[in-house]
């Protein structure tokens, strides 16, 4: 199954019944790494025309190249590296391009180890790529036969082309065009990128097993595509690299470079060097691009002199790349440090915190997280150890507030008014002011939200005309046999705490008991309703219940991956937050091809328009760099920064919404069947947003006035209540009960 943008290079797996773990940073218990060598890292530009980097090449004289492609031109330009810092073009396919077809489009390319471009051209319908060799203002014709599967392709550096494929990795020699060998893996295991050194393919590769994905490398002969064995110190690296690589979620597999005597690996934040003489961690990243979450490294290149360079792939904005070079030598001496603190690791954040050290390199950012993937740390002690660093003047200088008690920190005096920077944001752009005013008080603005979802429901609009009330939904849908079928599988039960949050707790934090058995019980029989919907592929081992409670918070569950499966099965309502543009777009073609009369609204079980805000950004009120802490407020309030972060809610930034949803302009797709592209696959599409798709959602985004708020210890108390009540280990009233009681003495603390 799965679901896609047009337009862009992103896959949506939705999973139900099966998982998909994605590339992680090495958890916190990893083993340390000691960097052997300093680097200081420095941005390189990319022209603001190049979309698309197509490769990037050190060449035998040691100068930087890079080709890039401009998609909406079909033009390919080759930029050099200046001894400025700037990258300059120095040829394109202008000419081939005439002489051809100016309609061709580029396909697949790659530099050579003398700055040439090789380029493949093809028709629109992709058939039909032909390969050539281009050099300044001239070009000849290659007799390159590239399997269709690779995604891209390598000069090693013996001269002959590496065909990179998804499963497969194919060596040809360049000038007759033929292939010497070809290697394909076993099973579902996958490339993820792979380099060549004296004679022998080196691949990096992930193999997915149910949840788990394992992370690794392998080695093959150049000329023969037999297998052999990792040297000593390339097994040891890889162990280095990869501590996480078989655990749930898994660690990253590596990105791959070579010299003559050395492999070069880049996995979990850190370069690594193996080499006969051993293995040395080069750089371990902290402090640099590397610690960004958002932007995943897809290239590294190392030249002559020991320089690294990394090219990082994001799906925010207008570029797909963004480049950098860490240079040897020591990190220049900042003037000011600020620091961030999450309670829970936050992509969004990090990133930010990433990119602002582009443009401020007078500032050192670290962040600090309470609670490492992990460590077994509770919330209760995060929470103490925060608050007798706040108390002592010792504690961070940005607060992420996801978690913490706002209201508390902000009648403490522990959080700095920051209405100067809301309404500098809100002078220049369109803001969700509901959402971004939500902890605004007569006193000032303590706390200001980048990021919010909204719990919503979609389907048969006779379904949602009882969802007023939890209760109503319950009654209704628990009536027979039909009416039991109709609910989906996909039952977010953040979406359901959300909606219910208002009438679970009061204004000043305290609990209604029977507005908490109500929940539970509700909430319950919804999921064994929705339980008995699973589809008949789903695996027998497959524990839905646990599944639900796994994907609580972490952005599975939204609105556009419940919608989607109305379209495949017989249900007809689905429950789920809106994330983002996509939950929209995908609501919105659910709605088209279900065949029955579809609507979605907003879930709301006390008759408020609740949200949830998300990475909800203060400034400690004692703070020794307290304007640097404000600025960096105001830059996660840009338009630009407000773009980034995909999967992390919507934006409260209303040009950034709409940014966003202008990305994806080829539309939408959906596909279902045995496999995704199989025969036997169903498939449904929609074009991009029109002017009023946008502004219904805007006027949505703008419409919510509730804030669901998340301390994470009465959240953790009540998911864990409601979790024992569906295993049965405690009764309603036993559940209840051990909630009330920990919530009570938890706010007398």
């Amino acid at each position: 199954m799965n679901i896609k943008p047009a337009s862009l290079a992103v896959i949506l797996t939705l999973a139900l019944a099966c998982g998909m773990a994605g590339c992680a940073p090495a958890s916190d218990d990893a083993p340390a790494q000691d960097a052997a060598t300093s680097f200081r890292e420095e941005k390189i530009d990319l022209p603001d025309e190049a979309y698309q980097v197509l490769d990037m090449r050190v060449t035998d004289a040691g100068r930087l190249f890079v080709a890039t492609g401009d998609r909406e031109s079909g033009r390919v330009s080759v930029l050099a590296l200046g001894d400025d810092g700037l990258l300059t073009e120095t040829f394109s396919t202008d000419d081939l391009r005439m002489t051809l077809d100016a309609e061709l489009s580029y396909g697949r390319a790659c530099l050579t180890a003398q700055g040439q471009l090789v380029c493949g051209y093809r028709t629109a319908s992709g058939e039909d790529e032909a390969f050539y060799l281009v050099d300044g203002d001239s070009f000849s014709a290659l007799p390159l036969a590239v399997p269709a599967e690779a995604f891209g392709l390598r000069w090693a550096e013996d001269g002959t082309v590496l065909a990179v494929g998804n499963t497969s990795v194919s060596c040809m020699d360049a000038g007759r065009g033929d292939e010497l060998s070809s290697v394909a893996l076993p099973g579902d295991t996958y490339v993820s990128d792979a380099a060549a050194r004296e004679g022998t393919v080196y691949v990096s590769t992930t193999t997915s097993s149910g949840t788990l994905v394992k992370a690794g490398l392998a080695a093959f002969d150049a000329a023969t595509g037999e297998p052999q064995a990792l040297e000593p110190a390339l097994q040891k690296g890889l162990e280095q690299a990869l501590p996480a690589g078989d655990a749930t979620g898994g660690g990253c597999s590596a990105l791959l470079a070579s010299s003559e005597d050395s492999l070069f690996l880049c996995a979990g934040g850190s370069v690594f060097r193996c080499a006969s003489d051993g293995v040395e961690c080069l750089l371990d990243g902290v402090g640099t691009h590397l610690e960004s979450a958002s932007d995943h490294p897809e290239r590294l290149l190392v030249d002559a002199d020991g320089d690294l360079y990394v090219l990082y792939r994001h799906n925010d904005g207008a570029a797909l790349h963004t480049l950098y070079r860490y240079v040897e030598g020591e990190r220049p001496d900042v003037e000011k440090k600020l620091v961030v603190y999450a309670l829970e690791d936050n992509s969004l954040v990090r990133q930010a915190v990433a990119t602002f050290r582009d443009g401020h390199p007078d500032v050192a950012v670290e962040m600090e997280v309470g609670i490492p993937d992990g460590s077994g740390t509770s919330a209760d002690d995060a929470l103490r150890a925060l608050n007798a660093d706040l108390l002592a003047g010792t504690g961070p200088d940005v607060l992420v507030l996801d978690g913490l008690p706002i209201d508390q920190l902000s009648e403490q005096g522990m959080l700095r008014d920051l209405s100067g920077q809301v309404n500098a944001a809100t002078a220049g752009e369109a803001y969700c002011e509901n959402v971004l005013r939500a902890f605004e008080t007569d006193t000032g603005c303590f706390a200001v939200p980048l990021r919010f979802s909204i719990p919503a429901i979609v389907g048969d609009a006779n379904v949602l005309a009882h969802a007023d009330t939890l209760d109503g939904l319950v009654s209704y849908l628990d009536a027979d046999d039909e009416t039991r079928a109709l609910l989906s599988a996909s039952v977010s039960l953040q979406a359901l705490y959300c909606a219910s949050s208002g009438i679970i707790a009061d204004e000043t934090g305290e609990v209604d008991a029977d507005a908490l058995a109500t929940f539970y019980d509700g909430t319950r029989r919804l999921l064994e309703m929705a339980e008995g919907n699973l589809p008949e592929q789903a695996d027998p081992a497959y524990d839905y219940v646990e599944d639900r409670f796994a994907r609580f918070g972490d952005g599975t569950d939204s609105l556009g991956s419940a919608a989607y499966f109305l379209l495949f099965d017989d249900t007809r309502i689905a429950i789920g937050p809106i994330e983002g543009e996509t939950d929209f777009a995908y609501v919105g073609l659910t709605m088209e091809h279900v065949g029955f009369p579809c609507a979605y609204a907003p879930l709301s079980f006390d008759g408020s328009p609740v949200f949830q805000p998300r990475a909800i950004v203060g400034v400690s009120a004692n703070s020794d760099a307290a304007a640097t802490a404000e600025t960096f407020v105001a830059y996660l309030l840009e338009r630009t920064q407000q773009m980034q972060g995909q999967d992390s809610g919507l934006p409260v930034c209303v040009a950034a919404f709409e940014g966003r949803t202008r990305l994806a302009n080829g539309g939408y797709t959906v596909s279902a069947g045995t496999a995704p592209g199989s025969a036997n696959a169903v498939e449904y599409g929609r074009g991009p947003f029109t002017a009023e798709e946008i502004q219904s959602c805007i006027d949505l985004m703008q419409s919510v006035d509730t804030a669901c708020t998340d301390d994470k210890v009465v959240t953790d108390a009540v998911v864990a209540g409601l979790q024992a009540y569906c295993r049965d280990e405690a009764t309603l009233e036993q559940a209840v009960e051990t909630v009330v009681q920990k919530i009570n003495l938890y706010r007398a603390q």
